[in-house]
Parts: C-alpha cells; sequence; structure tokens
C-alpha cells in the first residue's frame, strides 16, 4: 500500500507524466497483491490511463481482473464497472473487451452490479452511436453487445429506455430492411434487437409514435401537433412483413434440416466419435436457429395489432440462447385399477369354453363368432351383466367373439334409441386437416392438440385452423414415460429407425398439461421421439393456448347431446377391421377377428345417419388414405362386454362390468371468451348493418323465424357459463332432438330397422355387419408391436394407438 501511494504521489504531481512510466507500470503490478491494493489500484489505474495508452491492455488486463475478483468489495467493483468508458475514450481498440467485461458481469444475479452495467452502456452510448459502436467490434462481439443489451433490456429504467429507444430502432432497420436482403446470419441480431425494442417501447410507448407511426391511444391525435406519422407507420410495417416472409422461409429450410439430422441419425452407431459429435451439435444449432425465428415471429405479430402492444415485463418471450425449458415429471396421478377394476379372469372364460356344445364350438373354430342363449351370456356374466345387457334393448341377439386374450360379447341395440343424438351441427371445418401419427404411440397427443385448435376458433381466438405441436406434448406430457413403454418399437442393430420413446397415454392427462403449461404450435410434422427437447418448447404464444375447463363424461348419451355445442375428445376401442373400413362403418369385430388391438383416440365431429345408421364420424390421426380420408363412421349401435383378458392384456383393457360403446372416455373442453376480438367483430357488423340495413335483415333471426330456431338450437356458450349450462343442454327426451333429423332420414332408419328384424337369421359375419359391406379401401399394414397402450399399471387405461401408423 506504501508503494501505491508513493507511484501516486509521484504521478500526481508530475507535469510530465510521460517521465514517469515506472510509476504507473507499478501501480499495474502492485494492485494484484491484496484486497487493499485491488481497491486502490480500482481507482489509480483509470485515473492515469491517458497518458500511458502504448501499455492499454497490461492495463485493462489488471483492471479486469480487479473487477472479477471475487474478494473484491461489491461497491468498489460497481464503482470499477462505471469507470470502463474511460478506457474505450483514449482506446477504442478495448472495446471489445469492455463488451466481454460487461456481459460477464450480467450473469451475476446483483441488482447494483446491473445498474452499473445499464450505465456504462449507456457512457458507451454518448461516446459513440450505437451503429457506430458495433461497427467497431468484431462479429462475434457484435452478437455479444446485442445479446448483453438484451438481457439488460428488461431492468433499465425510464429514462435509459428513453434514451435508447431511437438508436436501437435506428439498428433495427439496418437488419429489418425495406427489401429481402437480410441474410440468414443475422437473424439473432434481430431478435436482440426486438427484444430490446419491446421492453424499451413498454417503458415509454409514447415514443414509438415519432419513431415508427405507432398510435398507442387510437383515439387520440398524435404526440405533436401537426405531425403526420402515417409514413413512418406505412414503412415499419413493410419491414415487418418483409422481415417474416425471410423468417418464414428460414423455418422451413430449418425444418427441413432437421429433417436431415434424423435421416443422418439412423447411421449414428456407424459413425465415429467425432462426426457423432459435430452431427449432434449441428442438431443443436439447428435447433437454437428455429428458437430464434419463432421469437421474431412472436415479436413482429404482435406489431401488426391496431394498437401494437409489446412483451414489457411478462418474461413470455425467453431468449433462445438460453437454456431451453427441460421436461419436468408432472404431478398429476394417472388412472389405478379401482376406477375400472379388473377384467375377467381368462380361466374363467376357458371353463366356460369347455361346456360348449360341438357345433358351437365349431362355428367358434370357423368364423371367430357364435349366437348365445341368454342362459350362457348369464353363465359368463352373472345375472347382473344379463340384466343391464337386456336394459340397452339389443336389436340383435348376443354374440360371442372369441379371441385367446380378450374374449367379448356383442350386440346391437336399437337404432331408434339413438336417433335424439343426430345433429345436423359438424365441426369438421374447426378441426383442420388430417394429421399423419406415422409410426408414433402418441394418438392421445394429436386428439387433444386438435380439440384445443378448434376451441381456439370456437373462442375467437383464432379464425383459422392451427396445428399444436404432438412433439412438445410427448416430450413433456409424461417426461418420465419417454423409452418405458414396451410396445413402440424399439431401436436395434438392425432396425435402427424403428427405434421410438413414444409411449401410450390418454386425452385427459394430456388436456389437463395444457391447461396448466399451454402447448406451442407445431413446427415440425416430422420428428425423432427419441429427442426429448423440441426447439418449439419455449414458444412465447403458449400461455395464451392455456384451458379454463377440463370435464370427462362418462355417459355416452350426456356426451353426443353436447356434440352441438363442443367438439369432443373419445376413445375408439380398436379391432384390425378398423383399417379396413374404408367409406363405410365400423362395427368392431367381424368373423375370424384377431381380437382386440387397443384404444385410439379421436374427435367426434358430428353425428349422422349413414345408409339408415346413426353413426359418429370421428376424426383421426392416421393420415388421408385410412377410412373415409382419415375419417372414420363409427357405429353407435355396437355394445360390447370383456368377459376375459390374459394376463398380458389385463394391464391394457378396460373393465366393462356394464355394457360399453365402442366410443368411450368422452371428453369436452372450454377456454375463455376472446372478448376484444368478439367485440370487434360486433362492431363490424354494425358498421355493415348501418351501411345496409335491409340486406342485414337476411341474417337477423328476429325478421327470420327459421334462422331463429337454428340459433337458438346452437347458441354460443361463454366460457363462464360453461359449467352450469352443461345439464341445461342434455336433453332426456328423445323427441326433443327429432327436430334435428328430416323425415327422409327418419325412413331410413325405418327401413334399416325392418332389415334389421332379419338380424337372426344370417351368420355371424352378415348379421354383425348388416347392411355393411366392407371393403378395404385406403388399407395400410399394421405395426404389430405397437397393438397396445402403455405396459405400466398405472397406464392401462390410456389411449394409445392401436397400430401407430
Amino acid at each position: 500500500m506504501e508503494k501505491l501511494k508513493d507511484f501516486e504521489k509521484r504521478l500526481r504531481e508530475s507535469t510530465e507524466k510521460s517521465q514517469n512510466l515506472k510509476d504507473y507500470l507499478g501501480i499495474i503490478e502492485f494492485s494484484k497483491t491484496s484486497i487493499e491494493t485491488k481497491e486502490l489500484g480500482a481507482d489509480l489505474i483509470p485515473r492515469y490511463f491517458q497518458f500511458y495508452t502504448s501499455h492499454s491492455n497490461q492495463a485493462f488486463d489488471a483492471y479486469k481482473d480487479i473487477i472479477e475478483a471475487v474478494d473484491v468489495n461489491l461497491t468498489v467493483r460497481v464503482q470499477a464497472i462505471r469507470k470502463l468508458p474511460l478506457f474505450c475514450k483514449d482506446a477504442p481498440e478495448l472495446v471489445s473487451k469492455i463488451i466481454d467485461v460487461l456481459v460477464q458481469c450480467l450473469a451475476i444475479d446483483q441488482q447494483e452490479q446491473h445498474e452499473a452495467v445499464h450505465e456504462t452502456f449507456m457512457s458507451l452510448f454518448q461516446q459513440d452511436t450505437l451503429s457506430d459502436l458495433i461497427n467497431k467490434l468484431p462479429e462475434p462481439r457484435k452478437l455479444d453487445l446485442l445479446e448483453a443489451l438484451a438481457e439488460i433490456s428488461p431492468h433499465t429504467t425510464t429514462l435509459i429506455a428513453s434514451e435508447m429507444l431511437p438508436p436501437i430502432f435506428e439498428l433495427l432497420k439496418k437488419y429489418m430492411p425495406a427489401r429481402n436482403t437480410v441474410e440468414k446470419s443475422d437473424s439473432r441480431y434481430v431478435e436482440c434487437l426486438l427484444y430490446v425494442f419491446h421492453h424499451m417501447a413498454h417503458k415509454v410507448p409514447e415514443a414509438t409514435n415519432s419513431l415508427c407511426g405507432y398510435k398507442i391511444v387510437p383515439t387520440q391525435p398524435s404526440d405533436r401537433i401537426g405531425d403526420d406519422f402515417s409514413k413512418l407507420y406505412k414503412e415499419s410495417t413493410e419491414r415487418l412483413i418483409n422481415l417474416e416472409d425471410l423468417i418464414k422461409a428460414s423455418v422451413e429450410q430449418l425444418v427441413q434440416e432437421m429433417s436431415d439430422h434424423d435421416k443422418a441419425y439412423l447411421l449414428f452407431d456407424s459413425m465415429s466419435g467425432d462426426d457423432k459429435a459435430i452431427l449432434y451439435m449441428k442438431r443443436q444449432d439447428t435447433k437454437t436457429e428455429l428458437r430464434t425465428c419463432i421469437n421474431i415471429l412472436a415479436m413482429t405479430e404482435v406489431l401488426h395489432a391496431e394498437v401494437p402492444s409489446f412483451i414489457g415485463d411478462t418474461n413470455v418471450v425467453k431468449l433462445s440462447w438460453k437454456e431451453a425449458t427441460k421436461p419436468l415429471a408432472y404431478t398429476r396421478a394417472l388412472y389405478t385399477d379401482l376406477m375400472y377394476g379388473i377384467p375377467p379372469d381368462i380361466d374363467a372364460f376357458h371353463n366356460f369354453m369347455d361346456k360348449l356344445s360341438e357345433d358351437l364350438l365349431n362355428k367358434l373354430d370357423m368364423e371367430g363368432m357364435c349366437e348365445l342363449e341368454d342362459d350362457q351370456v348369464q353363465a359368463l356374466v352373472g345375472s347382473s351383466g344379463l340384466k343391464q345387457a337386456q336394459d340397452t334393448l339389443p336389436e340383435s341377439r348376443i354374440f360371442l367373439h372369441e379371441n385367446p386374450k380378450v374374449p367379448c360379447l356383442f350386440w346391437r341395440i336399437r337404432e331408434s334409441t339413438l336417433l335424439k343424438l343426430v345433429t345436423s351441427k359438424s365441426w369438421k371445418k374447426f378441426l383442420g386437416f388430417i394429421r399423419d401419427q406415422l409410426f408414433h404411440l402418441i394418438c392421445w397427443a394429436y386428439a387433444a392438440s386438435d380439440l384445443v385448435s378448434a376451441t381456439r376458433i370456437m373462442r375467437n381466438w383464432e379464425v383459422e385452423y392451427i396445428p399444436l405441436c404432438p412433439w412438445y406434448l410427448c416430450s413433456f406430457c409424461r417426461p418420465e414415460y419417454l423409452g418405458e413403454d414396451e410396445n413402440p418399437e424399439k431401436e436395434d442393430d438392425e432396425n435402427p429407425e424403428k427405434g421410438h420413446y413414444c409411449y401410450g397415454n390418454d386425452i385427459e392427462d394430456c388436456l389437463l398439461y395444457i391447461k396448466q403449461h399451454g402447448i406451442p404450435r407445431e413446427i415440425c410434422k416430422k420428428f425423432d421421439c427419441k429427442d426429448w427437447q423440441p426447439p418449439n418448447a419455449d414458444d412465447p404464444h403458449m400461455h395464451t393456448t392455456k384451458l379454463k375447463s377440463v370435464r370427462k363424461i362418462e355417459s355416452m348419451e350426456e356426451a353426443l347431446l353436447l356434440l352441438p355445442h363442443f367438439p369432443i375428445g373419445a376413445d375408439l376401442v380398436v379391432f384390425k377391421e378398423l383399417w379396413t373400413v374404408g367409406e363405410e362403418i365400423y362395427y368392431g369385430p367381424g368373423t375370424n377377428s384377431r381380437g382386440f388391438r387397443s384404444y385410439h383416440a379421436v374427435i367426434v365431429s358430428s353425428i349422422e345417419i349413414y345408409k339408415g345408421e346413426v353413426v359418429a364420424i370421428c376424426k383421426m390421426s392416421n393420415g388421408t388414405k385410412v377410412c373415409d380420408e382419415g375419417y372414420v363412421r363409427v357405429s353407435l349401435a355396437t355394445t360390447y362386454m370383456v368377459v376375459g383378458a390374459s394376463p398380458k392384456k389385463k394391464e391394457h383393457v378396460r373393465a366393462t362390468s356394464k355394457p360399453m360403446h365402442l366410443l368411450s372416455e368422452f371428453i369436452i373442453i372450454d377456454i375463455d371468451e376472446n372478448e376484444k376480438e368478439k367485440e370487434r367483430e360486433r362492431e363490424k357488423e354494425t358498421e355493415s348493418e348501418e351501411e345496409n340495413p335491409e340486406d342485414n335483415q337476411k341474417g337477423n333471426p328476429e325478421h327470420n323465424p327459421k334462422e331463429k330456431s337454428e340459433e337458438m338450437q346452437y347458441p354460443d356458450f361463454g366460457a363462464s357459463k360453461f359449467h352450469n349450462s352443461l345439464n341445461e343442454h342434455i336433453m332426456p327426451d328423445s323427441d326433443k332432438s327429432l327436430g334435428n333429423v328430416s323425415g327422409e332420414e327418419i325412413k331410413m332408419v325405418t327401413e334399416g330397422l325392418t332389415s334389421l328384424s332379419k338380424f337372426g337369421e344370417k351368420g355371424p359375419q352378415e348379421r354383425m355387419h348388416e347392411p355393411v359391406e366392407i371393403v378395404e379401401r385406403g388399407k395400410r399394414p399394421a405395426n404389430e408391436a405397437g397393438n397396445d397402450v402403455g405396459t405400466k399399471k398405472a397406464r392401462t387405461e390410456s389411449s394409445g394407438c392401436a397400430h401407430g401408423i
């Protein structure tokens, strides 16, 4: 300390500082020796730096060590940070090193230190324009500076924001030009600058009027009397649109790169260690670039609104270079055996089979099905089970469908009891295009995400179908099951492309996850489920997709009577006939069927009369070559009971102590209404009515009684009335719904019932499938390994994908 004081005294008293170089070098050297010398050196090194710039690197490195020293007092460090611009003023070449120090200081979570960094940046900007400052930096340091600005922007004061916003916007325009000249490598720059712009504009929104023509309060005049910023607004909007077009093109290219990486992974085991590392890094870089593009599009989208909104302090956008959110085990309990019970043991069924007549056994051997008498049904399911079956008003005799793993009883109920479910309402236009889950065992994720997409249109959050991300749900909904399910084909040396980590689950569990966390938009239609970190895991739109309500409905009648008001998720019991039924009706198993496969998650779009029978039109997720271009017609009359299950199948079959339909586990959801958008639509309608009052009477229910009746039949329920309205719209009497069914359709049903009265005169296959001819349209090979749902006991009732196709 005495030496340092001597050096400082001679320097202070010297009139020719250049003659005292040894004293300054002594200060640099001795400031490293103790806490006290570091604190004194933090004051002396920058004070005399201007006289010894030829030793700038040596002086700055010593000063940097003082700032980074863990034993330095916080107050001393903060003061040292504030003095950094003194070096830049006399040695501009040190800008890059100063940026490094500031970035490192931001990594420490200390408010006073962050404030000092903010002030230092402002001092640097006062010495140079932001654009000039960046131009002085080498390429890597430019990005460091912009990333540092992005990280500190949420913490800036209003005063600093007002000073920084103009240079930030001018620099942003450089990377967001009016013409399509932005290079792909600039996307990270744009992300940083847009992020800073949003946070600064959030603090001083009125300043955006003179910068880019934004009017935060549209009904008020411009900030400056007489100024017209409409040209600025037009220019800014054009730049945004051009940028979005470029970023969307980049997304398509990056998605293709992801697909190429996935193909390369098939050869992963044969690669050298270096090649594996290179491939992994390339894939991670591609995912980071996708995150960058997602953030940019999210930040530009909100600027197109009539009143632009700024992300501010919401933490909606997570910067792409920050660690991505990782899957965490979800805490919601899954189903247990107590909820469904355990299927009857297969041994009891074998004992029953030993007592059957030789004729019935021969029929079972030849056709896999035979007709049973009531006493035989009672022997299988007991007197209570027989009564429950008879209470369904069977139209046919009860048939036994023999299968060594899951034998079942099947029959059909009267079509007339189903007429009240028929409705003219269809949700097809809300459900979007047919998607293809390929070989992934995640039909539950596709069904759940499409339910959310449809409901968002219904509640005015979207104007068209936007697909949401099953890959994200597979990774995040139940991460503890990734790679644990035995049913997806696992990777092996001969078939590496068959390696899957996806798993069976149910729609309700998935929707409850979305209710809490939201779901991102789909980026990659094809993906590798062994990759647990999709690039859109931090999609800024996710918070808008959280659900208000998720309700499970046990009764098919109760659920389907709500179909005019909500699309309905459900599980469809799968037999092999599902994949060969084509445009015709799916009845469950036919003769020589290979038996129960699993449960497949679907969405009920409508209830219609087809060839005299009441059917549910269900959207699947297996591409357009399955069934009727991706939609299947499901018989509502087919009813069944499981009468046995092998030890292996017991974990995958829902015990049916009472008769069940092919569709079960019905789910409806709701979200809050987008009141702003709804009000905007009302304003447009009002303006239209004022312009053409007579023409608009055509759509007025009061003017047109028929339209009024239809509107009352399908009211638009607000989310706040969701739970209270459910019982109100369940119509217990069948004749209350017959207004939806035309006389011609009733005639078709009657004719169908007449033909069904001859049910007992035909063979088992004809009886079960009358009057439909099964066609093998769009047949696809079954994936035998993916037939069952989850392997764990907790997932025995889950709706896994039947074939994984």
